[in-house]
Parts: structure tokens; sequence; C-alpha cells
């Protein structure tokens, strides 16, 4: 099931997704001038878990268009991406060019990274802007994470609430049209990749579909303490909309 999902989940965020980041954040170039204005604000809130960055080594997990990794060297960082995307790495490297700095890209299976070469590699690692419902094994995902971090490394990792699983505030909102508001489901899902609402109907349709794990905070916290890290902090964010209710998570943990 594990890479079932990932090959499925792969072909979900190739498809029209360079035109997607063209079409809502423009060019390499234009986003490019805008982050280097302020490469701190790119970072939202995470920026003040890091303290300084320069001359660290920063993984960043499912980076997608490389907006975050591009602030972080702005910054003075050395950092990597991973991520399944071929034409994320496309515009991510184009971003980077465009902003006169350079970061590694890594096209593939996080989970199945090269070992031998990132064992022990990374200061941080930074995972943010919901991703952990694309794994189907957190277990191993954390693992993962603890293998790259150096000792005393810091691992980042921000994620939607799970406790939107049961509230909706604006349709649609497919985790919780998927799990019909059950915060305890354990189905794996069949959903869309979040863009593809930008596009027209006829064009929906082709889009290939994600496999989807939405999970409990509990489930999440326990797989970070099975990998070997250990808990710093655990902070709860309010959504944009509505700050009686919770909308982001950020666990800060220590290898």
């Amino acid at each position: 099931m594990r890479v079932e999902a990932s090959v499925q989940n792969q072909k979900a965020w190739e498809h029209l997704v360079y035109e997607w980041r063209i079409q809502t954040q423009g060019t390499p170039e234009e986003l490019a001038r805008k982050i280097k204005k302020s490469p701190e604000d790119f970072l939202r809130y995470h920026a003040e878990y890091f303290g300084n960055v320069r001359q660290k080594k920063i993984a960043s997990i499912c980076g997608s268009d490389g907006q975050r990794a591009v602030a972080l060297a702005l910054l003075g960082a050395f950092p990597t991406v991973f991520d399944i995307s071929q034409p994320q790495k496309e515009y991510a490297l184009q971003l980077a060019e465009a902003a006169n700095v350079t970061i590694e890209y890594q096209v593939g299976d996080f989970c199945t990274l090269n070992k031998a070469k990132y064992t022990d590699c990374f200061d941080y690692t930074y995972c943010e802007g919901g991703i952990l419902h694309y794994f189907q094994n957190l277990d191993l995902f954390f693992q993962t994470i603890r293998n790259i971090l150096k000792p005393n490394g810091i691992m980042i990792c921000s994620d939607y609430h799970p406790f939107q699983k049961t509230f909706v505030s604006e349709p649609p909102v497919r985790n919780v049209e998927m799990t019909h508001g059950n915060y305890f489901d354990t189905a794996v899902h069949k959903g869309h990749v979040p863009y593809a609402k930008y596009f027209i109907p006829e064009q929906q349709k082709d889009f290939p579909y994600c496999m989807l794990r939405f999970y409990t905070l509990s489930e999440i916290c326990n797989a970070v303490t099975a990998a070997g890290l250990t808990f710093h902090k655990l902070y709860e964010h309010p959504r944009h909309d509505n700050d009686k209710i919770p909308g982001e998570f950020t666990i800060i943990a220590k290898k």
C-alpha cells in the first residue's frame, strides 16, 4: 500500500503543477523578487523556531516549489528539498537561479532516499504546509527524519491540525467530506490535489487522484516518539479565519 500510494501521489503532483504555480504565484523570476525582499516572511511563524540558520544544512521535506528553501538559502543556509514531483523541481531550480542562490533538490519517495548519502547529514528537517496525509506509514516517515538528522539535530514539523477532520467552515473541505467528520477515521481515501479546483471542470476530470490517510494528533505524536525523537515543544495554532479553533500544529523535536 505504501509504495502504491507513493507512485499514485507522484502522478497526481506532476499533473499541471508547473502551470498552476505560474498561474497563482507568477513566474520564478516574479516570485524570487518577492522572496528577496523579505525571506523571513516566507517561513511564516516558523522563522522563530530556527534562529540563526547561517551555514546550517536544512532538509525541506516535501518542499514543493522551493520557496521555503530559497528563503532559507537567502538567510545563509544550505537547503536540500525532498519532493516527489519533477515539475516542482524545475520551478524550484528556476526560482533559486532567479534569486541568485543554490539549493539541492532530490525527486523521489522521501522514505526510500539514499541513506548512505544523507545519514546524520542535516542540522534541521523542516516539514510544513500539510504533508503527513500523503504518507501511509508515519513510523517510517519519522524514522527517516531521525536518520538524516545530525546528533542533536532538530525537527520542525508543522501540519494541518487533525481537528479539521471534524469541522467544516466553508465547503468543500476534502478531509471532512472523506472522513464524514470522524476524527478517528483510519481509512485510506482517494482525493484530488488541492490545486485541481483552480482549473476548469473539463480539466479537473483529468487529474489523477491522490491516496490520503488523515491521522489523529496522538498517532502523529506517538510516531515521533517511536522513531526515537525527543519532544521539545508542541504548539497549536488558530485557523486564519477563526481564531477560536485550531488550524495547524507544530512539533519541535530533537535527535
